[in-house]
């Protein structure tokens, strides 16, 4: 079967409330592009991505014209094999593998459901709002897995902290991710704040790098370090991993399916641990990680919680702290009408 069809779809959904950024700052809604590949049997494959200067390099107008100029020509009458590898071959465009890589997994077939323990990722506020929003999580949805931004400042951080905690209980999962927000003198005493706490781990403490500085002070620290913002393609995890890093973030709507699979791969191998990790997801990202992280600890896979009215897919929720996806193509569980209804820019070519 080859590729005879191209569609492709910018929607921006308000959050419920504006949330603050690490990178970005604050904002009050996101964009996703949405891909839909169709072959020549007439089956189709569905994906979202975000599309974030700041984070993937491109907005909803340049996605849409990569998607003509760049997509297109390289998957045009070709099959599947051959498109993926012809566009994973574009360097420095992530945004791009992951949104085709998405799509042609799901155009090669169904995927089976699948029930994980899922966390909720707050993003930075007062340590009150941060600790109202825990419990109202724990209450509604059961999730009592947290990952706090930190970087406001260690006693902001540490408050926040106990906040969260006393919402959450005792008992509950908790990490940190501090975005690279300090030095290493200051991320070090924001990891034994967070032990204190009785945090598990402690994402991008300070800037993350392959070199002989970050293994020494990886080594100093009191509670397992987890690397993100390095993870930048395949190559990247083991050498996190040969500088000390215990857990990997695995983002494959970030960086691919393909490039987070050989990520996992890494950890697993060298005995680490891989946390599916948030990349401002929709409902349909959500089911993207789930159908492609194998994952060891719980999946940062709820930010569609923070959405006014997103995109669903049918069939998936929340309940008592996992997220139930459904089996079957995403390109049948979402309701296309109500896509190109929400859609604000699009695009389509079809007949190769």
């Amino acid at each position: 079967m080859t590729i005879v069809r191209l569609e492709a779809w910018v929607t921006q959904t308000a959050y419920k409330s504006a949330v603050t950024f690490t990178v970005g700052g604050a904002e009050a809604s996101v964009h996703h592009l949405w891909l839909r590949v169709t072959d020549s049997d007439g089956y189709r494959g569905l994906s979202e991505t975000i599309v974030k200067p700041a984070w993937t390099g491109l907005d909803g107008a340049t996605a849409l014209a990569a998607v003509e100029h760049l997509l297109w020509p390289r998957m045009a009458g070709v099959d599947l094999d051959r498109a993926n590898a012809a566009v994973q071959a574009l360097r420095g465009l992530p945004l791009l593998h992951a949104a085709v890589g998405h799509a042609l997994l799901d155009l090669a077939g169904p995927r089976p459901g699948r029930s994980v323990d899922v966390a909720s990722v707050l993003t930075r506020d007062t340590p009150q709002a941060m600790g109202k929003v825990a419990t109202g999580l724990r209450d509604a949805h059961g999730i009592t897995a947290i990952k706090m931004k930190a970087g406001q400042g260690l006693k902001v951080d540490a408050a926040s902290l106990s906040a969260i905690r006393q919402g959450i209980g005792a008992d509950a999962s908790l990490s940190l991710d501090a975005n690279s927000a300090y030095g290493v003198e200051d991320g070090l005493e924001l990891c034994r704040i967070a032990a204190d706490h009785g945090a598990e781990f402690v994402e991008d403490p300070w800037p993350l790098s392959p070199d002989q500085a970050t293994r020494d002070a990886i080594a100093r620290a009191t509670l397992p370090i987890c690397a993100d913002r390095p993870l930048n393609d395949a190559t990247q995890g083991q050498a996190m991993l040969d500088r000390g890093a215990a857990i990997l973030a695995i983002k494959p709507n970030r960086i691919g399916p393909d490039a987070a699979t050989a990520v996992e791969n890494a950890a697993n191998t060298n005995g680490a641990r891989g946390v599916a990790a948030m990349f401002g997801e929709g409902c349909l990202g959500a089911l993207q990680q789930v159908r492609n992280v194998r994952g060891d600890m719980a999946f940062e896979a709820a930010h569609w919680l923070d959405l006014d009215a997103p995109i669903g897919v049918h069939g998936m929720a929340i309940s008592n702290g996992q997220l139930f996806t459904p089996q079957g193509r995403a390109a049948d569980l979402v309701d296309m009408a109500e896509l190109q209804a929400k859609s604000i820019q699009s695009w389509e070519v079809h007949n190769a």
